[in-house]
C-alpha cells in the first residue's frame, strides 16, 4: 500500500477484504468490485480481514493502572497528528481531490444526509466493521466538508439497507411503493435546485434495481448530480461525494451516465446472464477464469447493454448514448471495462 503524507487532514485508509486464499483483495483501481474476486468462483469471502500491525509498532505492555505504554515521541513527530484507519481505498484519490480543489477555492460545503430507513443507519454493511452513519460521517470530513441537520448546500441521499445488506447479484423485487417517502424526499430537493447526489448502498456490488427504474421513469432522475451503486457501501458513498463536490463540467453527466450502466446495467443485470447463460457453453470457463467465453461474453454483454439498458438511459436523460468498448480486464465478469460517448 502506498503512503499518503497530509499533516493536515485525518487520512482515510483500509488494506480491503482479503479472500479465503489470504491475498489481498484489492481489485484494479477504479474497476474492481467488492473482494477483487467474483461472488460466483471460488475463494468468496463474507467479511474483511483484520488489520495488519503497524510495521514497527511496540508491544502493548501494561504501563500504570494497566494502561498500555505510550511509545516515546519521536524526532519530528508532531503530536495531535494521527491516522484514522477506516474504509474506502479504491476512491479514496477521488475524495482528497474534491477536498484539494474546495480547499483551493476556499469552500466547505455543509452535507444533510437523508437515508432511505433512518431507523437502520447504524447496521454494518458487508465488508466493512463500522456502521453505515460513521462512514458517511467520515467520508464527508475527508472531503473537508461539514454535515449538518439544516442549512445545507448540499445534500447526500443514502439508499441503504432495512436489514442486513445483501449481495446485488441475489436480489428479489420488492414493492417499490416502499421507496415513495425517501423518492419524495429526492423530488423536495430538486424542486428547490439543492445539488445533492444519490448513494446506492442498499446491495453491495450493484445497484437496486427497483430504486433505479423508479429513477429513470423521472426525466433527468430527478436531476441527480452523481449517482452511485458499486462495490462497498463506502466506495459508494466516497465516489457519490467525490463527484457532487466537484465542479460539474461537461463530463458529469456523461459519468453519471457510466455509473447507471456499469452498477444497475452490467453488474445488477448482465453478469448474472453471462454466468448463466453464455459461460456454460463453453468446456473450461467458469465466471472468475473466462478463457474460451471471454470473447462470446463479450459480444452478449455488448449486445444486452445496447438493446435492453442505453434505451430507458436515453429517454430519461435525453441524450445519445454510445458504448463504444466492453471488456473484461481480468478476464472475469466481476469487473467489466465500459467505455461510453454520450452526445
Amino acid at each position: 500500500m502506498g503512503r499518503v503524507w497530509a499533516p493536515d487532514l485525518r487520512v482515510q485508509l483500509s488494506r480491503g477484504p482479503v479472500r479465503a486464499d489470504g491475498r489481498s483483495g484489492l481489485p484494479a483501481a477504479g474497476r474492481g468490485r467488492a473482494g477483487g474476486g467474483p461472488p460466483e468462483g471460488p475463494g468468496r469471502y463474507d467479511g474483511p480481514a483484520g488489520p495488519e500491525p503497524h510495521r514497527g509498532a511496540l508491544p502493548r505492555r501494561p504501563g500504570r493502572a494497566g494502561r498500555p505504554r505510550r511509545p516515546p515521541d519521536r524526532p519530528g513527530r508532531r503530536r495531535g497528528v494521527r491516522p484514522d484507519v477506516t474504509y474506502g481505498t479504491d476512491e479514496l484519490a477521488v475524495r482528497l481531490l474534491a477536498r484539494a480543489i474546495l480547499a483551493a477555492t476556499g469552500q466547505a460545503p455543509a452535507i444533510r444526509v437523508v437515508y432511505a430507513y433512518p431507523e437502520n443507519r447504524d447496521a454494518i454493511p458487508r465488508y466493512e466493521g463500522q456502521s453505515l452513519d460513521r462512514t458517511v460521517t467520515s467520508h464527508i470530513a475527508t472531503t473537508g466538508c461539514r454535515r449538518v441537520e439544516a442549512g445545507e448546500a448540499v445534500t447526500l441521499f443514502v439508499h441503504n439497507f432495512p436489514g442486513a445488506q445483501e449481495e446485488a447479484p441475489a436480489q428479489e423485487p420488492y414493492d417499490a411503493d416502499l421507496l415513495a417517502p425517501f423518492l419524495r424526499a429526492v423530488a423536495s430537493a430538486a424542486a428547490r435546485g439543492q445539488r445533492f447526489g444519490i448513494a446506492d448502498v442498499r446491495y453491495s456490488n450493484g445497484a437496486d434495481r427497483t430504486l433505479v427504474q423508479r429513477l429513470l421513469e423521472v426525466p433527468g432522475a430527478y436531476g441527480a448530480l452523481a449517482f452511485g451503486g458499486w462495490n462497498t457501501s463506502s466506495n459508494t458513498i466516497g465516489m457519490v461525494l467525490a463527484q457532487l463536490l466537484l465542479p460539474s463540467g461537461p463530463g458529469a453527466q456523461s459519468f453519471t451516465i457510466l455509473r447507471f450502466l456499469d452498477d444497475w446495467a452490467y453488474q445488477a443485470g448482465v453478469r448474472q446472464r453471462l454466468a448463466s447463460e453464455i459461460v456454460p457453453r463453453y468446456p473450461g470457463a467458469a465466471p472468475h477464469r473466462l478463457g474460451p467465453a471471454q470473447g462470446p461474453c463479450v459480444e452478449a454483454a455488448r449486445a444486452w447493454l445496447e438493446r435492453e439498458y442505453v434505451p430507458p438511459l436515453e429517454r430519461c436523460f435525453g441524450r445519445r448514448i454510445t458504448i463504444t468498448k466492453v471488456g473484461f480486464p481480468w478476464e472475469r465478469l466481476f469487473e467489466v471495462d465500459l467505455e461510453v460517448t454520450v452526445a
